[in-house]
């Protein structure tokens, strides 16, 4: 099962038949932040920005909220169940550790200034925990009320970390960790001994970075990491556009302190993302790259006539009736490339010579063939031209 937080409803999904198997609804008044399954696999817990815990368990063929309590003074960000023991840890600004029985406070953490954004058990007495705005991950002690102000360990990066994902080690008695640095496009890889506390913050034993390919006139830019997942075999990420993400394996390699890998970003990025064709590699990465999404979001880009190779000088004559003949009307693939050709550039004259067109077919047709990363900025246009001429 999967549990997705949705607004204020979590749905959870039976991933076997990939179906929708029930919807958690009235459980919280404001969006819900975390959520976690409990020690049984009928039991959920969720957080919520109204500032409370919800308790949710299967009664019959449907859910119901078992109990709910006010958990921060702030909103709830994330909550984490333990697996073996009834401990559930909840976070705002800061991390409290519950007894899920009777709900009753057990310890307080308070080392980060931000929202908690992530928190994850690795041991029966240790969690990690990273912030907003904050480039540590911390790692806890649950039964050290000393340490309750400071963690036990401190995993530092360059920037800011996105997520983090783990792989225990036992042989080593320490744990894998990758935390991913998502505007920088960085992936950094941790060794985290199982220990006594350490003064020192721990830096990754190697970072890898993702980048596209630089011509002449411009150089090489990070391509945002969206997130990395660590097991035993490699580290598996997700890169480059969450629409249309590209995903590969790497190897959890710390003979190099630093590597760089070139990528080519997909072609229906914008126009400035977009780079020569050709893929580097450096470490010995595999190159197999699978794209995944739907087939239908964009218009073909392999053809032979493609509108957005041709002249905008071209594009914009079909579209002029002339003197003594009947104007052809445009075509479905000729609004569409004028489309995503405008909205990449910002020409607003570009984009009005679309939106005069009011055939309703031709309309309902490219409205169906318009990329999905260029829907919310053509919606943006569309606002201001409204706004700007209300004719």
């Amino acid at each position: 099962r999967l549990a997705v937080c949705v607004g204020a409803d979590v749905i959870v999904w039976n991933v076997t038949r990939g179906e929708e198997e029930a919807i958690l609804s009235q459980g919280h008044s404001d969006v819900v932040n975390g959520v976690s399954w409990g020690m049984a696999n009928s039991q959920v817990y969720t957080g919520s920005s109204d500032r409370h815990v919800a308790e949710w368990r299967v009664e019959g063929d449907g859910w119901r909220v078992d109990s709910k309590w006010k958990a921060d003074k702030y909103s709830v960000q994330c909550v984490c169940c333990h697996s073996n023991k009834p401990l559930l840890l909840t976070a705002g600004r800061g991390i409290k550790l519950w007894n899920a029985v009777d709900r009753t406070v057990v310890a307080k953490f308070t080392g980060h200034a931000a929202f908690v954004r992530q928190l994850a058990f690795i041991s029966e007495d240790m969690f990690l925990s990273c912030a907003q705005d904050d480039r540590v991950v911390n790692a806890w002690r649950v039964g050290d009320k000393e340490h309750g102000r400071s963690s036990a360990v401190s995993l530092s990066c360059d920037e800011e970390v996105k997520c983090f994902s783990l792989s225990l080690c036992p042989t080593d008695n320490c744990i894998h960790l990758v935390a991913v640095s998502q505007e920088g496009g960085c992936v950094h890889m941790f060794n985290c001994p199982m220990t006594n506390q350490i003064t020192a913050p721990i830096v990754a034993a190697s970072t890898v970075q993702f980048v596209s390919e630089g011509t002449k006139s411009d150089s090489p830019s990070p391509l945002p990491v969206l997130v990395a997942m660590a097991t035993p075999s490699g580290i598996r990420v997700a890169h480059t556009d969450i629409l249309r993400p590209q995903f590969e394996t790497i190897e959890f390699n710390q003979s190099d302190k630093r590597v760089c890998l070139v990528r080519e970003p997909p072609a229906n990025l914008p126009l400035q993302q977009r780079k020569t064709k050709g893929v580097s590699t450096v470490g010995g990465v595999g190159e197999a790259v699978r794209i995944l999404g739907p087939g239908n979001t964009a218009p073909p880009t392999s053809h032979k006539n493609d509108q957005s190779d041709r002249p905008m000088k071209e594009l914009l004559e079909p579209s002029k009736p002339e003197r003594h003949e009947r104007a052809t009307p445009p075509s479905t693939d000729s609004l569409v490339g004028l489309l995503v050709q405008g909205v990449h550039s910002g020409d607003q004259k570009l984009l009005e010579e679309v939106l005069r067109v009011h055939k309703e077919k031709i309309v309902m047709a490219t409205a169906r063939r318009i990329p999905v990363n260029i829907v919310v900025p053509f919606l943006k246009h569309v606002c201001v031209a409204v706004c700007t001429n209300i004719n």
